[in-house]
C-alpha cells in the first residue's frame, strides 16, 4: 500500500483481494512443505506502467523477493545500493531502465539487465564526449547529422535485443560506439552520404563496405578508394585506435592528411591533395597517387615557368607547359603513383628544359 500512494500508476492495482493476486506481484507457492517462502512476495514486474514518480526505495520490505522489473518507465532517481543484497537466501534479479541502473562500462550498478531509455542519457553521453554537444542544433551542418544518428538507439544493432546494453564483459560496446561516431563523420561530411547513401545502417559497421575490424571488434581498414568521394579529408582517423591500413586512393577529398599518431602505424595510400609526399615535403603516406590536375606538376611548372596558366605564356612555353601539366607524358608515373627511390624532382626539372 505505501508503494501505490507513494508511487501510483493505477487506482485499480490496489483491492480487497489477495495482494499476490494484484497486478505484477508473484508470491512463493510451496503448499504442501509451507516453507519460509509460501504465500511470500517473489517477483514484482511493473514493466511499461507509465510511472513517472520517484523510484520507490523500500523494496527492502520484500525479504523474499528474487526479481524485480522496473523497466519502461519514467521513473527518477536510482535504485538503491542495499537492493543488491536485499536476500540472503536468494540472488535477485534487478531489471531497470538506465535512469536507474548506472550500469555502463565506468559506473557502478546492481542491475542484472539495463533498458535504454529515449531519450538515452548514455546515447547522450557518448555524442557529448565525441562531438562536444549533445544538442544537435548547436553543432555544424554534417555532425549534426552524426548527432542525431547516433542519439537513437534503433540505429545501433547492438541495442537491438530488447533495447537493453550487451553484456560489457563480452562486447566492449562503449569503444564499438565511439568507433561508430568517427565512421559517422566521415559519412556525414563528404559525398559518401550521396555516392553510397546505404553505407551507413543500423548494421555492426564492421560489416559496412571497405570496414574491416579485429575480434575485439575495433576498425584496423578502411578502404573508401576510387568512390570519387569530394569534401574535406577526414580528420578524425586517430580515434580509430587500431586502425592498420587506410586507402582513399581515386577521390577529389581536399585538405591534407594531419600528420598524427596514425603516421607511424598505419599503412596509408591518398592522393597527391592530401598525402604530400613529394621531394623536400611533409606527409606520411605510404603511397600517393597523382590526381589530375595534378598539385604537384602544377607547382613543378609554375617555379619553372612562373605559371601554371598556359594560355599567358608565348607558344613555346604554353606547348612546354601543357605538355609538363600532364602526367602522361611523364614515364615515372605510368602506374598514377609517386616513384620511390628516384629523384624524379630534379628529373622533372630538366625534362622541362
Amino acid at each position: 500500500m505505501k508503494m501505490h500512494f507513494t508511487t501510483p500508476f493505477t487506482n485499480s492495482w490496489i483491492s480487497s483481494a489477495d495482494h499476490c493476486t494484484w497486478y505484477g506481484v508473484t508470491c512463493g507457492e510451496d503448499w504442501e512443505n509451507k516453507t519460509e517462502s509460501w504465500n511470500r512476495v517473489t517477483e514484482l514486474d511493473f514493466n511499461n506502467t507509465n510511472w513517472s514518480q520517484a523510484y520507490f526505495q523500500e523494496y527492502r520490505s520484500f525479504p523474499r523477493l528474487e526479481v524485480l522489473r522496473t523497466n519502461q518507465n519514467f521513473l527518477t532517481g536510482s535504485i538503491s545500493s542495499q537492493l543488491c543484497s536485499i536476500s540472503t537466501t536468494t540472488d535477485l534479479t534487478v531489471v531497470g531502465d538506465e535512469t536507474n541502473c548506472p550500469n555502463i562500462l565506468t559506473e557502478a550498478g546492481c542491475c542484472d539487465e539495463v533498458k535504454l531509455t529515449v531519450p538515452s542519457p548514455y546515447l547522450d553521453s557518448i555524442v557529448e564526449s565525441e562531438l562536444g554537444s549533445a544538442d544537435c542544433g548547436t553543432l555544424s551542418a554534417s555532425n549534426a547529422n552524426v548527432c542525431t544518428f547516433m542519439k537513437n538507439k534503433v540505429n545501433h544493432i547492438v541495442f537491438q535485443d530488447d533495447d537493453k546494453y550487451p553484456d560489457p564483459l563480452e562486447f566492449n560496446y562503449e569503444d564499438w560506439l565511439k568507433e561508430r561516431v568517427a565512421l559517422a563523420q566521415i559519412f556525414f561530411s563528404t559525398s559518401l552520404v550521396t555516392v553510397n547513401p546505404t553505407w551507413l545502417n543500423q548494421g555492426d559497421h564492421c560489416s559496412w563496405s571497405g570496414v574491416t575490424c579485429n575480434n575485439d571488434e575495433k576498425v584496423t581498414s578502411l578502404a573508401l578508394n576510387d568512390l570519387d568521394l569530394t569534401g574535406p579529408f577526414p580528420s578524425n582517423l586517430g580515434k580509430l585506435s587500431a586502425l592498420t591500413s587506410l586507402v582513399s586512393t581515386g577521390n577529389s577529398l581536399e585538405g591534407p592528411l594531419a600528420v598524427n599518431d596514425i603516421c607511424t602505424s598505419t599503412y596509408i595510400a591518398g592522393d597527391e591533395t592530401n598525402c604530400p609526399n613529394a621531394v623536400d615535403e611533409t606527409g606520411c603516406c605510404d603511397v600517393v597517387r597523382m590526381t589530375n590536375p595534378s598539385p604537384y606538376l602544377d607547382r613543378i611548372v609554375e617555379s619553372e615557368l612562373g605559371t601554371t596558366d598556359c594560355g599567358t605564356l608565348s607558344t613555346s612555353e604554353s606547348n612546354v607547359c601543357n605538355f609538363m601539366r600532364n602526367k602522361a607524358s611523364h614515364y615515372v608515373f605510368d602506374d598514377g603513383q609517386y616513384p620511390a627511390g628516384f629523384p624524379y624532382e630534379n628529373w622533372l626539372k630538366v625534362s622541362k628544359t
